[in-house]
């Protein structure tokens, strides 16, 4: 939902518990308090009762890339625990 918003180039997201986080990449950053609104309009239907967390950063975006990368790789689950928590605690 949240690529589909006008100004985002690109969006991850992970949830972990009752947390969602959806990192974007925007296409203008000037603009980033009106993207992040709309995000959070976009994603809201299907949070369910999580806490969402939308970040702009590239570096949140690319930490959940290579989290979403080591899950589909089959990656070390504890580690991918333990990136998400501390992921989670530094939002």
């Amino acid at each position: 939902a949240a690529v589909s918003v006008d100004n985002v180039n690109d969006a991850r997201a992970i949830y972990h518990e009752n947390n969602v986080i959806v990192a974007a990449v925007l296409k203008d950053y000037h603009r980033e308090k009106e993207t992040v609104k709309k995000i959070r309009d976009a994603v809201e239907p299907y949070l369910k009762g999580k806490t969402l967390k939308i970040s702009t950063n590239e570096g949140t975006y690319s930490r959940i890339r290579t989290i979403d990368n080591t899950l589909r790789e089959g990656g070390p689950k504890d580690q991918v625990d333990e990136d998400m928590d501390n992921l989670f605690q530094s939002l």
